[in-house]
Order: structure tokens, then sequence, then C-alpha cells
């Protein structure tokens, strides 16, 4: 299982056509969780009709990917030759929405209580690790695998790794190597200092999840 939903006010559409339409919409919102709210602004990937209809969004309009999921994108670098991997949000469908709550934060629209959810259900490819985070408190790192067609349609699978951070008490604790799990999550967007290079990365953070016996 690997299906979700994101919404959020475009904040801008580009087109990545080369030989079939392609485009990555930003989205910014603000979505409820148990600590504080969280203010997010993420690129959801579309191609096909869904990216040909993406690209006559305005900024600002409201929308929600009904049907997206999370996926790890792997590639070589080019200049270094090193495998590369970054999570990655891809809407396979999309409606406008009205009567919708915003704000402006700076130069973008912002939606309030928009949504933010992946339902994932893989198995664990390692025991899963918690560790102190300063003033943050714990967090258990969760590596969840999950088998995805290589492209739409195929039969052909390869192997994604998504990390699942869990900031508060959870039931992955401590689980081992090939535990089945189901657990839903948000999708952010933080930095980090990597070899003087500021550098961004998605993060999925753990809402709720559940091991199965």
């Amino acid at each position: 299982m690997n299906e979700g939903m994101i919404s959020g006010c475009v904040v801008r559409v580009e087109d990545k056509t080369q030989t079939f339409p392609a485009a990555i919409v930003t989205l910014a919102g603000e979505t409820s969780r148990v600590s504080k709210a969280l203010v997010f602004f993420e690129q959801v990937r579309v191609t096909g009709d869904v990216a040909v209809k993406a690209l006559q969004l305005e900024p600002g309009q409201a929308v929600l990917f009904d049907r997206a999921a999370v996926e790890q994108l792997i590639w070589t670098d080019r200049q270094t030759q090193e495998p590369r991997a970054q999570i990655v949000t891809r809407g396979r469908s999309f409606v406008k929405l009205q009567g919708v709550r915003t704000r402006r934060q700076g130069e973008h629209l912002i939606l309030e209580n928009a949504v933010n959810i992946f339902t994932l259900r893989g198995r664990l490819a390692k025991k899963t690790e918690t560790r102190r985070a300063g003033v943050f408190g714990e967090v258990t790192e969760a590596l969840v695998t999950l088998n995805l067609p290589v492209k739409s349609g195929a039969p052909e699978t390869r192997p994604h790794y998504l990390k699942v951070e869990a900031w508060r008490e959870t039931p992955l604790r401590g689980q081992r190597s090939g535990a089945l799990v189901i657990t839903q999550v948000l999708v952010k967007t933080d930095a980090s200092i990597i070899s003087g290079e500021k550098r961004y990365f998605t993060v999925l953070e753990e809402r709720s999840s559940s091991v199965m016996a």
C-alpha cells in the first residue's frame, strides 16, 4: 500500500515536458499534527494528462491531489558518479478547491487546514533506531521497504526505501528487521549543511503506526 493526499495553494508550476508532458507543482499549506502545526512547501510531480491540466493552474489557487504517492527516486551524480536518492511525491489526479481558508505568508498564500497524509504498508529493512535529538527529545527512525512498479502499469518492481521519523512514543520503537508495518505519515522538507553546502531533503514524519503480529 502506498497512497495518500496532499493539498495546498499553488506557489508555482514548472514545465518539465520533454518527450512526454511533465510538471512539478509546488504547494503551500498548514496541516495539523500532535505537536505544533506544520507549514509546508512541497513539490508534487505529475505526468501525462495530469501535467497538461496542472500547467494551467495559477499561483494562489487551492488544489487537492486526491490520488498521490511517495516514492524513492534514485540516480547517479554526474560529477561524482556516486549513487543518490531522494523521496518524491507523485500526483495522479487533482481537483480545485472552493470555500477554503487561506492566509498570506510573505509573498505566498498558505492553505489552512491542509491535507498532508500518506499510508505506507511495507516491511522494515532493518531494526529501528532510537536516538536523542537535542532539545527535541527522542526520535525513532524506521526504514520501510515497498516494492513498487518500475513504471506505471509495468509488471516489474523494485524496492523503495522510505525513512520514517517518529517524534513520540511509537509502536515502531525497537522493531526488528522484516516486521510488517502500516504507518501514516506526513511529507515535509528539511535542510542540512553537507560539505559546506545547504541541501534540502524530503522527510516522512509519522502520524500513527501499527505493527502486524
